[in-house]
């Protein structure tokens, strides 16, 4: 898919190491379509990441409050999706 010059697939890390990401990242991004509760939201949100997240039946409605830390959205509308991310 030519990702390697935009992804960075970094294997397995330890907690100490993912720590060091989140904390240099400025959003967390989870483009799963299904989820039940989505614990990575949680990690992130807990280090003061904002999220975005497409809209499933449980879980990341009960986790981000749209537009004070993060947003949803709906209908898997991955244009939307983009233009939040802007």
């Amino acid at each position: 898919m030519n990702l390697n010059d935009r992804v960075i697939f970094t294997g397995y890390k330890t907690k100490e190491e993912m720590e060091e990401y989140i904390l240099d990242s400025c959003v967390f991004l989870l483009t799963s379509w299904s989820e039940g509760l989505p614990m990575v939201l949680l990690e992130a949100m807990s280090y003061g990441v904002p999220c975005i997240a497409f809209k499933t039946r449980s879980g990341v409605s009960d986790i981000i409050d749209i537009n004070v830390n993060g947003f949803i959205i709906d209908n898997r509308n991955k244009e939307k999706y983009v233009e939040k991310i802007d």
